[in-house]
Parts: structure tokens; C-alpha cells; sequence
């Protein structure tokens, strides 16, 4: 059982686009977790007053597993294709990417001198962080990890 929900800001509680609570708005959609590669989460929407209101690029969709109290999946729409189904009832596609997918917005350029991979996922993530400063929600906090490359050089 899952929640998805549509938030435009940080701050903003959320539009419901899927509940198994409520008889609202209604997604089908599926979740990829790719190795090496961000998340995705394509989805179907046949609430046409709803969808139009979603816009790529701007805000973040998240999946709520219900089951297990976690976001299964958070990130944004990135591609939306209109369409009609076999019975000719209109629906929306939304492809969305994952946290990870954020990073491509960056423009890191060349990063010179030796660094520990500690380093330069810091710098990585300073770099990132700065250029969406007006936008607290897109910003990425490292947290734990664990290197398997015994002297933590690159």
C-alpha cells in the first residue's frame, strides 16, 4: 500500500495523488532502483484536473510505503506525455528520477589535486548545494557511508 504525493516546495503538506484510504485520484506506476543509477518512478493518471497541475522540473513526488513507514521512492518529474487508452479516456505519463538525478543539474568542471573520495564527495556536494541554495528542499546532506577501497583514494 502506498501514498504518493505531490509537494510543490519544502514547505508545502503535499498534494494527494494516490491513497489506498480515499477514493481521490488514483496512479498506477511502478519503481526502479538501478544499480549505479538514480532512482525512477514512472506513473499513470487518468484525473485530468490534477495532472495538469504537476509540472516538471518544479517540486518533488514521493511514494510512501505504508507498510513499512519509509518513502520507497523521492524525486521529481522530469518528462510528461499525454495519451488516450483503449476506450479513448485521456491519462498522463510522468517519469520522474530520483534524488541522485539532481546532480546532473551541476556543472562541476575540473576539480584538480588529490583528493580522498571522503573529499570529493564533499566538494561534490558543496559545489551542488550552492547552486541550489534558494531551494532548501533540492539540497543533498551526506550521511553515512562505508568505502570498500581500503586507502580512500581515487
Amino acid at each position: 500500500m502506498y501514498r504518493v504525493t505531490w509537494h510543490k516546495d519544502l514547505n508545502d503538506k503535499g498534494t494527494l495523488l494516490h491513497s489506498p484510504y480515499t477514493d481521490g485520484p488514483k496512479v498506477e506506476g511502478s519503481i526502479t532502483k538501478p544499480i549505479n543509477a538514480s532512482d525512477g518512478f514512472i506513473f499513470t493518471m487518468h484525473d485530468v484536473a490534477v495532472a495538469e497541475t504537476l509540472k516538471p522540473f518544479k517540486g518533488n513526488i514521493r511514494v510512501f510505503n505504508t507498510h513499512t513507514n519509509q518513502y520507497d521512492f523521492e524525486g521529481r518529474i522530469y518528462k510528461i506525455e499525454k495519451g488516450t487508452d483503449y476506450t479513448g479516456v485521456p491519462y498522463f505519463k510522468f517519469t520522474c528520477e530520483g534524488l541522485l538525478g539532481y546532480l546532473h543539474d551541476m556543472p562541476i568542471g575540473a576539480i584538480t589535486g588529490t583528493r580522498t573520495i571522503s573529499e570529493w564527495l564533499n566538494t561534490i556536494m558543496d559545489v551542488y548545494n550552492d547552486l541550489v541554495r534558494r531551494h532548501p528542499e533540492n539540497q543533498i546532506e551526506i550521511g553515512d557511508f562505508t568505502l570498500s577501497n581500503k586507502d580512500d583514494k581515487l
